[in-house]
């Protein structure tokens, strides 16, 4: 009990011994707080803008079903934005309404068709079964608030830019999308999918809304989680270290003044350092991401200890650094608690 109390005492946060138990018990509330953000599949991703079909709107074009079987990634980089993938695309059509010639019209939005091979037909209940073998690359829209944190919604958007709803409307279910079993992508894992039809719009000059045009779209949803916590442990490991290093070096008392100063000054440089493998292993984005909110929380920290060493040169002022001590720990805490649990989804 006597223990517990001394631990309470701003003064005595001084002792190395203390410093080590609060030390573990802010690692424990760290990666206690993170079970839930890498355990929980929670996506911020824009998804693209399309909008149902409506006979109302005069969308009576001939329905077409369309799927596609995803073979493998031959690229596949969450962090770049980019990716390759072989596929094969099917349509299945009555072949008196619509022509073979109209269907594979078909493109991606964001993406660029690599190869596509002739298509393979075949009848099918009086309807037309068209396969084609395609590779395409294409980027989605990727929000990186919660790096590395982050789960992923990757759109795939396939379109036919020849027709408009009033002549072509695609039909899907959630089958209609389907991934090799033998597909293995390394650090994700899918965790669902599924189909969304309807159409798109685009208005040719914003002044005069008759030049807006529609096309008929069928979205590919897959949803990723990371499957390994290699990047996440890099890129905090070293961080932390160092910031716990520098809460350590409160403990140095006026006696080892130069020493204190002198690990403060290597911390706060370490730091700096660090800051360009960082940019090294982040997505290239312009807004912040958790990973930089947690570098900059912890960089001001650490300046803070540095200018307390200053501060403290010629006296113990033990009440001083003992309540710095707890300070910082405690403005480390609720921030990491804050970044984790509600700023990437504000």
């Amino acid at each position: 009990m006597k223990k517990i109390i001394s631990l309470i005492k701003p003064s005595e946060l001084i002792k190395l011994k203390n410093q080590i138990i609060l030390i573990l018990i802010s690692v424990f509330l760290v990666i206690l707080l993170l079970i839930k953000p890498i355990q929980t599949f929670i996506s911020t991703d824009p998804a693209p803008k399309i909008e149902p079909i409506s006979q109302e709107l005069g969308h009576t074009g001939y329905k077409v079903e369309a799927g596609m079987h995803i073979e493998n990634f031959h690229e596949f980089d969450l962090t770049n934005n980019n990716f390759i993938l072989n596929a094969i695309l099917w349509f299945k059509f009555n072949p008196a309404v619509l022509s073979l010639d109209t269907i594979e019209n078909f493109s991606f939005e964001k993406g660029d068709i690599l190869y596509k091979s002739k298509p393979i037909t075949k009848i099918v209940e009086n309807k037309v079964l068209a396969q084609y073998r395609i590779k395409f690359r294409f980027t989605s829209n990727l929000d990186y608030r919660m790096f590395p944190l982050n789960s992923h919604r990757i759109f795939i958007t396939l379109t036919n830019k020849k027709v408009s709803p009033k002549e072509l409307v695609f039909e899907a279910s959630e089958s209609g999308l389907t991934l090799s079993e033998n597909m293995l992508i390394s650090g994700w894992k899918k965790v669902r999918h599924e189909v969304i039809t309807g159409y798109s719009e685009s208005l040719l000059d914003r002044n005069d809304p008759t030049t807006k045009i529609y096309h008929p779209v069928l979205l590919f949803v897959i949803d990723f989680m990371r499957s390994g916590l290699r990047q996440v442990y890099v890129l905090f490991i070293t961080l932390l270290f160092i910031f716990y290093l520098s809460i350590l070096s409160l403990s140095m008392g006026p006696d080892q003044y130069g020493r204190r100063i002198g690990t403060s000054m290597g911390i706060v440089t370490s730091f700096l350092y660090y800051r360009f493998i960082i940019e090294r292993m982040a997505p290239k984005v312009g807004y912040l991401m958790f990973i930089d909110n947690v570098f900059h929380i912890l960089l001001f920290l650490s300046f803070f200890i540095f200018f307390v060493s200053l501060a403290t040169k010629d006296k113990e002022y033990k009440l001083v650094r003992g309540t710095v001590i707890l300070l910082v720990h405690t403005i480390f805490i609720v921030s990491w608690f804050y970044l984790c649990y509600f700023w990437g989804f504000s």
